[in-house]
């Protein structure tokens, strides 16, 4: 069955509340936190072990790496919820200030030219208006054309068409495999502090997550989209899904840079629905 529901709280999972015993090893990291960090405020220092899942030592690598200070909140003080921070390093500190380079991107396919092309020329690709994005979008290209190629319909570089339904087939692929409970969420609407969260659509069946994504289409082809579908990916596999796998690749959170670059893990999640980015050459994946 298709399930709509419209979040605005953050996309926050429930969580049992938490044992007297558990609440003081809390406060006891978060006092230890504070001890080697210097920072005074212990309730920062609680944020900082709720982005690391509870793991002192990820905590304080977070705090180093992004170079000490408190935790951003969003414009008027509304905390940013985990799985933005769990996208963007801590330079971005609202919705609307992503870098640039990801707000402009839109998995729109075009003709592109390319020089010394037996075809004379012309191919068909997704135009990247600024350095940044480039894992994501070529994790979504490699999925058309291998879309194209399971269907039969691969062609000549200048005879290629990237129609809207093999571009929702690979999205819907993508989020689907990325279910961490059964569910997809998919986001079709840019997360902003007037709402304090994002609105998603909620599927529990392949066909009809495809619909809502063919439906949904022009707003991944508009600029930003490439965002809208990395934040439906993130929401969809649950923070603590990609810090346990993240954490067993030994990377680290975010999985975006401070560059603006994707890191393995993101691309991991977008071909395999795993933030695992640790493979190499001669190791199987699946």
């Amino acid at each position: 069955p298709q399930i709509h529901t419209s979040d605005t709280t953050g996309i926050r999972s429930s969580q049992q509340p938490a044992t007297s015993n558990q609440l003081v090893t809390m406060d006891d990291q978060a006092a230890t936190f504070c001890s080697i960090t210097g920072l005074e405020d212990p309730s920062q220092a609680a944020m900082y072990l709720e982005m690391a899942g509870g793991n002192l030592e990820m905590a304080m690598s977070i705090f180093f790496d992004g170079g000490g200070g408190a935790v951003p909140a969003a414009a008027g003080g509304t905390e940013l919820p985990d799985w933005f921070h769990a996208v963007w390093p801590r330079s971005v500190t609202t919705f609307e200030g992503i870098p640039e380079s990801w707000s402009l991107q839109a998995l729109e396919f075009t003709n592109v030219s390319y020089p010394g092309a037996a075809s004379g020329g012309i191919g068909v690709g997704l135009n990247q208006p600024q350095n940044g994005p480039c894992g994501v979008i070529a994790a979504i290209q490699a999925g058309c054309i291998a879309e194209l190629c399971r269907s039969g319909t691969a062609a000549p570089p200048d005879k290629v068409q990237i129609t809207d339904d093999i571009l929702a087939s690979v999205l819907t692929a993508m989020l689907w495999q990325a279910r961490a409970d059964g569910t997809v969420k998919l986001v079709t609407k840019a997360a902003s502090e007037a709402n304090g969260g994002v609105d998603v659509a909620t599927f529990t069946d392949k066909d009809a997550l495809h619909k809502g994504v063919s439906e949904a289409i022009d707003t991944f082809k508009a600029p930003g989209g490439v965002v809208l579908f990395v934040y439906s990916l993130v929401v969809t596999h649950t923070v603590d899904a990609i810090r346990s796998d993240v954490m067993n690749a030994g990377g680290d959170l975010p999985m975006v840079t401070d560059l603006s670059l994707c890191t393995s893990d993101l691309v991991s999640l977008c071909l395999r629905g795993q933030a695992n980015g640790n493979v190499g050459a001669f190791q199987p994946i699946s």
